[in-house]
């Protein structure tokens, strides 16, 4: 069955959206409700190409009105960041490690200066009590971090002893000894204290993800992973309940489950939800709804069977005053927005693309932060009623005149599947009118290609470029039903690699313009896995180019060396003992006997997930079987590369290859030309610096 929908016309040609219009664009955060909800900050971020500076400005939103949103303060990322509201014409942020009081006239006082950095800042206004996440020394109290670092750094030796995994996670090490903790300091007084105290719960070594809590007018909840699991094997987190007052931490969640995340007060402060995996050790498990009261004087569950019998999978939950409980979900490519009253609804929302931020305003209306394939991130007023949006900003107008369609097909065991399709924007096209098509395949694996704007992989600027581009959700990905992402598991190579090659033919079906001799694989992490699967199977698809980044060559080296070994021991149905028969069923390097396909190779010297030597080994196959190849190397990137010069390297890169081997004929088909001065400069073929 295929199934062509939201019609792909042929656009005019335009000017070209690049990598360098991409990354330059603003990058506005989601915006911060004022006390009264009639007035809302709005930080936004934008890379200047020319001197490679990334500025940061905080604009004040008047929600009631319409109006254009009115610059408050401009600085840099780590000197204007954490704002939040004092009152309702105050707020306060931290200038590095300096919390300044501020009038909406930006004009400050200094508050204090902290002992340390701290992270994910929320005021309890009443109590005029400050609360953060912050790292502090093993058996040492906040004041004492300063004196604990220094100790560290002047301890005459390099090396590091650990006992347990996690010894580093992302792109970080850990420091022995050092743990994560929530705290608080009473501004008027100035004192500091450890929520956590000498509680059984004080050993938490990875970072804390924003928000770790959560306060009421008496209480926080603070989403804790348990002191007697290890961190690298157990995806488990627990919510403990502590009295402002004291620290008599009640643990409410004491159930088997897996991660918790989203937690929530009402405005009484009786009632808390959350969002609920089930099985521990599984990042992509289906999120449940929970929620309890506390009227009884106990924490009793009131989930009911509305709540239970709910077939998605949120990832934001917060109580509203007048629907009782808001929500986003992915369904079908995009994020949506929910209400629960009776039962669940989806809010209308005409605005094409995804929602990734909503915020109750009043009883009708709602703050969403939206975004789509072919424009970033902007807010909108909307009424949850009649779906009736004011747009309350306008960073940029939409970068892309992409227009993105769903085609559907038949899958494994005769499922439907998804792709998103799009036709090139300018005109690129060969006399015979056929175009070459870039074929992405997304990370996760249980994630999906979603209608959102995003400055790594962005399919909207390889049609910008004059691609073809094919973005297949394949078995594993989000937003389709919970049974469709649990069928990858111990299926990497099976299941998702015949969905991909189904859509791959579907494509060559339904678009005849698309040239079925110039097509690319290009995929990131289990893209990158599959990128090097498909190197050893593409006798299936005919590819004439492949680019893999961050991906697996060798599923038995990557089980030792990725650092949450939760992951593989889920994906592949155990550790590399009791399951090496299924890491072997479905490793890319049993197969290198099969390769022959041109492929440029990215990664990242820091990425932890999947070491360097991942993409080194692959290169390497290459190379000793003659294979054209190429390696780029970003000494300081992680799993993804976020530097904009860094980035503007790869886009430069990624679209050399794909030129080189089946893209666009000229110059146009490849990202500006540039070279590395001695001064670190990019030039074009002119000698202008562009970045």
């Amino acid at each position: 069955m295929l199934r062509a929908i939201a019609a792909l016309s042929l656009a005019l040609p335009c000017l070209a959206f690049t990598a360098q219009d991409m990354l330059s664009a603003p990058r506005p955060q989601a915006p911060i409700l004022s006390p009264g909800k009639d007035l809302a900050l709005n930080i936004v971020d934008e890379w200047d190409a020319k001197t490679d500076h990334m500025s940061r400005t905080l604009y004040l939103l008047n929600l009631t009105s319409v109006s254009e949103p009115t610059k408050v303060l401009t600085s840099t990322p780590a000197h204007l960041a954490s704002p939040f509201w004092l009152s309702s014409d105050r707020f306060a942020y931290l200038n590095s490690t300096t919390l300044l009081d501020t009038a909406l006239n930006g004009t400050s006082i200094e508050i204090l200066t902290f002992p340390f950095s701290p992270s994910d800042l929320q005021l309890h206004e009443k109590s005029e009590t400050l609360y953060f996440t912050a790292q502090i020394w093993e058996g040492s109290g906040l004041e004492d971090v300063e004196r604990g670092d220094k100790a560290y750094m002047e301890r005459g030796y390099e090396a590091e002893v650990f006992d347990e995994l996690f010894i580093r996670h992302w792109d970080t090490w850990r420091i022995p000894g050092k743990v994560w903790t929530v705290g608080s300091v009473h501004l008027p007084t100035k004192r500091y204290r450890d929520m956590f105290g000498s509680s059984a719960f004080h050993k938490f070594y990875q970072k804390m993800d924003a928000p770790a809590y959560t306060l009421s007018e008496t209480h926080m909840a603070i989403t804790v992973k348990p002191a007697h699991l290890n961190d690298a094997l157990h995806t488990r987190t627990d919510i403990y309940v502590i009295p402002l007052i004291n620290s008599d931490a009640r643990l409410i969640t004491p159930h088997a489950h897996g991660a918790i995340s989203s937690v929530t007060f009402d405005k009484t402060g009786h009632k808390i939800a959350w969002l609920e995996m089930a099985e521990d050790g599984y990042e992509a498990d289906q999120n449940k709804v929970r929620c309890r009261s506390s009227k009884s004087g106990k924490w009793d569950d009131i989930v009911d069977e509305r709540v239970k019998s709910w077939y998605r999978s949120p990832t934001v939950i917060e109580f509203s005053d007048s629907v009782g409980l808001l929500l986003l979900a992915e369904w079908y490519g995009r994020n949506r927005a929910y209400a629960l009253i009776d039962r669940f609804w989806e809010v209308p929302f005409a605005i094409n693309g995804s929602i990734s931020s909503i915020k109750q305003v009043s009883e009708d209306a709602v703050l969403v932060t939206a975004s789509s394939f072919a424009s970033p991130a902007n807010s909108w007023m909307l009424n949850t009623t009649s779906g009736d949006a004011r747009q309350l900003t306008e960073w940029t107008k939409p970068m892309s005149k992409v227009q993105a369609g769903e085609l559907w097909f038949k899958g494994a065991d005769g499922r439907d599947v998804m792709a998103w399709v799009m036709r090139p924007t300018r005109d690129v096209q060969r006399k015979d009118g056929k175009v070459p098509m870039a074929f992405l395949i997304h990370g996760g694996p249980q994630g999906a290609w979603e209608d959102t704007w995003s400055t790594r992989w962005n399919p909207a600027l390889f049609a910008e470029k004059g691609y073809f581009v094919v973005a297949v959700n394949p078995t594993g990905s989000t937003g389709y039903g919970q049974d469709f992402t649990d069928r990858i598991q111990s299926e990497w190579g099976g299941r998702p690699f015949k969905d991909l090659l189904a859509g791959y033919h579907a494509a060559l079906k339904t678009f005849p313009e698309i040239d079925p001799e110039r097509t690319a694989a290009l995929g990131a992490s289990y893209g990158g896995y599959m990128a090097n699967w498909i190197q050893g199977h593409n006798d299936q698809f005919g590819f004439k180019a492949i680019v893999c980044h961050d991906g697996i060559f060798d599923t038995s080296t990557s089980y030792y060396t990725t650092e949450e070994v939760w992951f593989p021991n889920h994906e592949f149905g155990g550790d590399m003992v009791s399951s090496s028969a299924m890491y072997q069923k479905w490793n890319p390097m049993n197969h290198v006997s099969e390769w022959s396909t041109p492929e440029l190779v990215i990664h990242g010297g820091k990425d932890y997930r999947l070491v360097a030597s991942q993409g080194i080994a692959a290169f390497t196959a290459l190379q000793t079987r003659g294979v054209p190849s190429r390696f780029l190397y970003f000494p300081n990137e992680n799993h993804w590369v976020l530097s904009p010069r860094n980035s503007m390297k790869w886009h430069h890169e990624v679209f050399r290859w794909l030129a080189e081997w089946v893209g666009v004929e000229g110059p146009e088909g490849v990202e500006e030309r540039v070279q590395i001065s001695g001064a670190g400069r990019l030039k074009d073929q002119s000698g202008q610096l562009v970045l």
